[in-house]
């Protein structure tokens, strides 16, 4: 973040009022989400913790009381002592209508079996886990991660790479021209 921050200083001292673009591999590290992200994967099973609360956000589509889609659902509480308490994927899914019949695990031990299982969760199949029922929510799945954030907000362009198309990344037809013409 602070190598893009000194990036971007640089570009707009030396090109001013230009827009850059600046494009990304799909490094797990360039995917991680900032401070108060809505990230599903993150979130406690039950309400309260010391994770930072996570930025308000809204009932989606796959909400199934209608007269709440589209109003800002905040994601967290206040206590008798006027503290907030963070909402959890339970009480998330809960107030979307959305919280399955039959209870499952937070997350999955390893890794979700069956990424389509969200399919499930509001039929009486079981689903994998609650992280993943909330993960396909549109507010949570759409969230930027931090660094397409950090450009945005700055008025730049961010592109990422689709996974394992090593042809569109400009680094690698450099190097790719490179040993052609060393061999």
């Amino acid at each position: 973040m602070v190598q893009i921050s000194i990036t971007l200083n640089i570009f707009e001292l030396k090109h001013p009022n230009c827009i850059a673009v600046l494009v990304f591999d799909q490094s797990s590290a360039h995917a991680l989400h900032g401070e108060g992200a809505l990230n599903a994967f993150d979130i406690n099973l039950n309400d309260g913790g010391k994770k930072s609360t996570p930025k308000d956000t809204y009932y989606p589509l796959k909400c199934t009381i209608p007269e709440l889609q589209g109003i800002i659902q905040t994601l967290y509480t206040i206590n008798a002592e006027g503290n907030k308490i963070n909402k959890r994927v339970k009480t998330i899914l809960q107030e979307r209508g959305c919280y399955p019949k039959n209870p499952l695990n937070l997350r999955c031990k390893i890794r979700c079996p069956n990424p389509m299982a969200y399919l499930m969760a509001i039929s009486d199949e079981p689903s994998c886990c609650l992280a993943r029922i909330l993960s396909t929510h549109k507010d949570f799945f759409e969230q930027k991660s931090a660094i397409a954030m950090l450009i945005e907000d700055r008025g730049h362009k961010c592109i990422f790479i689709p996974k394992f198309y090593c042809e569109l990344n400009a680094i690698e037809m450099y190097w790719g021209y490179r040993k052609g013409r060393y061999c």
